[in-house]
């Protein structure tokens, strides 16, 4: 099963006028599930990862592909989703979580059946 972070955040911390989702980042932020003392090195992680994979920081997606995968990628994937539970049992209500699972659930199917592009400016707004 499938769980989205976006929909969860929109749902539980967003406005519901407002038409653009939040990226991980911001969704941790406000969810304030990072302690304090552990921000400068997620940071930093972010940043050596990027730099292996993002193509406007010199990198290129292909390092994915590549086995053994290189260790600064791993603790990049990894600090992406060692805090999303906290996320979820921060603001995880019963009536909130039938919505997330459908939602998610709906924006899945749609992406595959359609093919929707995965990155580009479309992605930014609200389709929830």
């Amino acid at each position: 099963q499938a769980y989205d972070l976006q929909v969860l955040f929109m749902t539980a911390f967003g406005d519901p006028c407002d038409r653009y989702l939040k990226g991980l980042k911001k969704c941790l932020e406000v969810a304030n599930v990072i302690p304090p003392e552990k921000r400068a090195h997620m940071e930093q992680v972010k940043t050596n990862g990027l730099a292996l994979f993002a193509p406007e920081r010199g990198g290129s997606y292909d390092v994915w592909k590549a086995r053994p995968m290189d260790k600064r990628l791993i603790r990049y994937a990894a600090s992406d989703v060692s805090y999303l539970l906290s996320v979820r049992a921060k603001r995880h209500h019963h009536k909130d979580e039938e919505f997330v699972m459908r939602t998610t659930s709906t924006r899945i199917d749609q992406a595959v059946r359609h093919h929707t592009r995965s990155k580009g400016p479309q992605k930014k707004y609200r389709d929830f």
